[in-house]
Order: C-alpha cells, then structure tokens, then sequence
C-alpha cells in the first residue's frame, strides 16, 4: 500500500527533484553508499553525527540512517544543505516524556534519506501481523515504512532508486516465533515493492537494519543468494557484503557478512545491511564493503557505520 508522505514531510524534506525521467548517461556507475542506525543520540554529544558526517563526504552519493531523533535531523539538514546535498525525514515514532534519554519530549524519532543530487520521495508502510499504523488492532504506536527515493540525475544506465528500512523488533512484547514472522512478513512486503522495478531496470540500493542475521526468515525474502550459496533466480538482491567469507570460494557467493553491532557483554550480530538489486550488477565483482567501523569516539550507537560501492553497469 503506496502512501503520500506530504504531510509528514513538508517540513523536513530539503529540495525535491520535479522530473523523473532517468539520467541520460549509459555508462556504468559505481554509488557509494553510507549507512548507519545512530540510535538516537540526542543526549549524547553527538560524536557518532562526526564520524558519519565525514564518511558522507568523504565520496559518498548517497547516505541512510536509523532512529534518528528529528531534532539531530534538523541540524544534520542544516549543515549537508551548505554542501549541496538534499535530505529527508520521516517519523517512525514519538517518544513520550518518559523516553527522554532518546530525543527529548514529543520527538520524533525517524529515518533519513540523504542524496548530494535532487531526490522524489516515496514511502510504503509495512504491515505487521497483517495490519498497518492506524487500523483497529494494530500493535504498539510504531509505524513501520520503506522509505525511498528516485534520483533522476544518479549518472547510473537506469533510474536510480535507493531505500531505507527499520524492521520490527519485539522486544518481549510477543513471542519469538511471531518476532521472526512479523520481520518475514515486512521483508516480503518490500520484496514485492522493490522487485518490480529492479525487473524494469531500475537501478537500486535497499538499506536498513533488518534486526535480522543473515541466515534468518526474514532475509530469505531479500537475498538472491541461498544459506548455501547458490543464487535463488526468484530474488533480485546482492548484498554487497555477500562475498566476506573465504569458506564460501570464488564459485559461490555468501550470506555471512561481517557483524554490524557490538553488544556490551562481548557477543555480535548482523543488522545492518546495504543491498543492490541484482540488474547491471555483477554479484561478485560489481559490490564492495569498508572494514565496518564505529564512527564516534566513543560510539553512542551500538551499530557500526557500513559504507558501501556498487558498480552499476
């Protein structure tokens, strides 16, 4: 279900591209692509908004973010708008009085876009348990969304689109079979959106943190490649970190990406992950990762910043 973000929107997206006709070069491009859940650090000093800040413009064309609070938003639009980069927000939830250590009284905390070229925004709402933010039964007072932009002027052979994600995480308040099928049921969702027009050849880069490992149901609906190695025809995304592990040879491609998330007693899991639909991509010589790293000093967040290059011919 497609909806209008105006609303939300008019407030925080900076400048909007008007066309939408694809960019005119046929030659391949390689996007460079940062992503990272922050967290809402809003109490924090911000020194994980420094370490993203120079990998944004350390080469990069686009860049994605999670659990943003609106108010590091307004100020993270401020300062990319002085090098031409356009920027968008949208609210996943507000936090009441009691969530102060996150964004403050009645902030909003959301996701974001950022593009240094004009965007036009899209936003799919994700269901969970069959229901969408709003309907009669529908659990918590998180929305859940696919946020997406087109960027006509990306020098890429098709028209370049680039998203961003959060998936449901339940925290106790379900079990866990129900965890992992709600996250199912939001990935199938946005494979149903995103295949289509990787299909008509668009060219397209799926961030987000999944609250998924690799091996998991919900990605199952994403990757083009099996637990085992071979290419599942019927799914059109790479990871562009699907080639780290060395047991998987040169034949074979992998679902075992590096971890994104360091917890505090010392175990890791995988989250994070940057994509690239599988159409004028070589999936094993067209994607490229960074050694995924923290960006503040100390780091405020639990996620590692990705930073990603996906050769688009």
């Amino acid at each position: 279900m497609k909806f209008s973000v105006t609303r939300t929107l008019a407030m925080m997206a900076s400048v909007l591209s008007m066309g939408l006709m694809p960019g005119s070069s046929e030659a391949a491009y390689t996007v460079t692509v940062v992503n990272h859940n922050i967290t809402g650090e809003r109490t924090d000093n911000y020194p994980d908004w420094f370490g993203v800040r120079d990998q944004v413009l350390n080469g990069a064309d686009v860049a994605t973010m999670q659990e943003v609070c609106s108010a590091d938003f307004a100020e993270f639009q401020a300062f990319f708008a002085q090098y031409g980069w356009h920027t968008a927000f949208i609210p996943m939830s507000k936090y009441s009085e009691a969530d102060l250590d996150k964004c403050g009284v009645d902030g909003d905390l959301g996701q974001v876009l950022a593009s240094n070229r004009p965007m036009s925004l899209h936003s799919y709402r994700l269901p969970v348990m069959g229901k969408y933010h709003g309907e009669l039964g529908y659990p918590g007072g998180r929305e859940f969304t696919l946020f997406c932009a087109d960027v006509p002027s990306m020098p890429t052979p098709g028209l370049f689109t680039f998203c961003t994600t959060h998936l449901w995480s339940g925290h106790s308040s379900v079990s866990d079979a129900q965890d992992f099928e709600i996250r199912a049921e939001q990935a199938t969702r946005i494979n149903s959106i995103l295949k289509p027009l990787v299909q008509a050849g668009h060219r397209v880069i799926l961030t987000g943190d999944f609250n998924s490992k690799p091996d998991s149901l919900a990605m199952d609906r994403i990757y083009r490649v099996n637990p085992d190695g071979s290419v599942n025809t019927n799914k059109v995304f790479w990871e562009v970190d699907n080639s780290y592990d060395p047991i998987c040879g040169a034949s074979k491609l992998c679902r075992d990406g590096r971890p994104t998330i360091q917890f505090t007693n010392g175990n890791w899991a995988k989250y994070d992950y940057i994509f690239a639909g599988n159409v004028g991509v070589n999936g094993h010589t067209g994607l490229a990762l960074t050694n995924i790293y923290y960006p503040g000093s100390p780091p405020t967040s639990t996620h590692k910043l990705i930073k990603g290059w996906v050769n688009f011919q």
